[in-house]
């Protein structure tokens, strides 16, 4: 297998100001476990554990600051966002998510950025 470039990423949502500004997402899928572990009659027991039946995914992405963009978009946190994340390969992450917070953030010797965390809400769909 190949490696990759990630120089052709993107994120996207419905009210996009931020979208040409992107410079890298991170997206986190989990299932959560369910501890089923018995009990023995000598040590060491060993944990075992069963899918908990909970899928949830969530993650962030990076924009960089400029002077058309407002720190309140993609939109104010918990409003519901259609986010549509797509990988140099093309494969696309799209999904109902909540902007959870936004971090600003500005340095004396590089660009002016912003953070956005986000939770998804729903299915996610992989293509």
């Amino acid at each position: 297998m190949a490696a990759i470039s990630g120089q052709k990423g993107m994120a996207a949502w419905a009210s996009a100001n931020y979208d040409t500004n992107v410079f890298s997402w991170t997206l986190n899928m989990s299932q959560g476990a369910l501890d089923v572990t018995a009990f023995a009659a000598t040590a060491p027991v060993v944990k075992a554990f069963i899918p908990d039946g909970v899928y949830e995914w969530s993650g962030s992405f990076e924009c960089y600051l400029d002077d058309t963009d407002l720190v309140t978009t993609p939109d104010d946190p918990g409003t519901l966002i259609v986010l549509t994340l797509t990988a140099t390969s093309g494969q696309t992450f799209v999904g109902s998510a909540f902007v959870t917070s936004q971090e600003p953030n500005a340095s004396i010797d590089d660009s002016q950025k912003v953070t956005c965390n986000f939770q998804g809400s729903g299915a996610l769909t992989i293509a």
